[in-house]
């Protein structure tokens, strides 16, 4: 019927357009890049019959007008996340490749649901192609970020000082499987390998930990003013339509709160403004520090009756350095097989990529500075390290999603 209402009507770009479609379905390249010319010629401002001109031209070899006709698609709408996709196709085929990161980036950024095409045996090979070779550059513009430190640390202080870095980088980029050396750690996001599994650690291991103890009284000064005030105070778990299972009961419940004064590296202005003595101490102590990430630095209040149901935190990177503030009976910690209680004004010390659960059974609030340490097991540039691939991965990310 279309090639019928061709005969009869030479210039009908719809009809050109769709047996163009059919061409292409049909594996006859050639005839679809034609149809398709002669369709965006006739309608040369719609962006999807430049796009499909693009695409069939590509299935010929003609690489250079299939660029062509894929930039006139993106300049008509910058926003076209399919073209931005082909045109990425076309430009490492043609050897540029940071010009194809660049459109692979912006077509996730636009459209981040097309990467479950790259698994989907029903999509078009015409898409699951593309996102395949997108994904496929993502993943090695990540890894190379990564190397590329890699190889300037080793450089500096020789290959052997960054071993248990490159291990790390091979988990962290899903090319092995990590071995656990505890049975009851098993981290959230990432795990350094060769670190000794310990889920307490000792005050005494750390020189600053009595600078944060000695200033305990102001810090929960400016805690009860918070608390009586109110404001600030957000559920440590936060709302969400459809929680976890694990999170049902304390999602959007101020029954375990939090206060933040450090979040992500950066100081949440308003709550730093209230608590100027807190901040004093903080900022004196030696805490892990790789933006955005860490370090982290809130007050943890666990009304009465609160349970916090056993989890992993995110890594066994760095360690949870609990300040006791406020204290009831019946209250404790337990970090892999051993229970521990706070004491007021005293440090407890854990690796909270163990198996954690607290509760409170008193019928008051228990309130805890929280600050965030290395783990000692790491070196000094290995600290470096970790903090320079995390910052590169959030500028990688920045680039990537949307």
């Amino acid at each position: 019927m279309y090639r019928t209402l061709l005969e009869k009507t030479p210039d009908h770009a719809p009809a050109l357009a769709f047996l163009s479609a059919h061409a292409f379905g049909r594996g006859e390249f050639e005839q679809s890049a034609a149809y398709a010319r002669a369709a965006a010629e006739l309608m040369p401002d719609d962006p999807m019959l430049a796009q499909n001109l693009g695409v069939a031209l590509r299935e010929v070899g003609r690489l250079d007008e299939a660029r062509a006709a894929l930039a006139r698609a993106i300049r008509l709408q910058p926003d076209f996340a399919t073209a931005q996709l082909h045109f990425g196709t076309v430009q490492e085929q043609l050897g540029d490749a940071e010009s194809a990161i660049r459109a692979y980036a912006r077509a996730l950024q636009l459209e981040p649901q097309l990467e479950r095409l790259g698994a989907d045996a029903a999509a078009p090979a015409a898409m699951r192609g593309p996102v395949r070779r997108a994904l496929a550059a993502r993943r090695r513009e990540h890894r190379a970020l990564h190397d590329a430190i890699l190889v300037e640390l080793e450089s500096r202080c020789g290959g052997s000082a960054l071993e248990r870095v490159s291990d790390f980088l091979r988990l962290f980029h899903g090319e092995a499987e990590p071995e656990y050396a505890h049975p009851l750690q098993k981290p959230d996001w990432q795990y350094f390998p060769g670190l000794e599994p310990r889920p307490f650690f000792e005050r005494e291991e750390f020189a600053w930990i009595e600078r944060l103890e000695a200033g305990w009284r102001g810090i929960r000064d400016e805690l009860l003013a918070v608390l009586a005030g109110d404001a600030g105070i957000e559920p440590y778990v936060p709302g969400l339509e459809r929680p976890p299972q694990l999170w049902r009961e304390l999602s959007g419940s101020l029954d375990w709160s939090a206060f933040q004064l450090l979040k992500g590296g950066r100081p949440v202005g308003p709550n730093v403004a209230r608590c100027p003595q807190s901040m004093a101490v903080i900022e004196t102590l030696d805490l892990a520090a790789a933006p955005p990430h860490t370090p982290e630095a809130f007050f943890s209040i666990l009304k009465p009756g609160t349970h916090i149901p056993p989890h992993f935190g995110l890594s066994n990177l760095k360690l949870a350095v609990h300040l006791a503030l406020l204290i009831p009976a019946s209250c404790g910690i337990r970090v892999g097989a051993e229970t521990r209680h706070w004491e007021e004004g005293k440090c407890l010390i854990f690796d909270d990529s163990f198996e954690h659960e607290a509760w409170n059974r008193s019928a008051e609030l228990r309130a805890v500075l929280i600050v965030e340490a290395w783990n000692p097991g790491l070196t000094g540039v290995e600290r470096e390290a970790i903090g320079r691939i995390i910052a590169a991965s959030e500028s990688f990310n920045a680039k990537w999603q949307p």
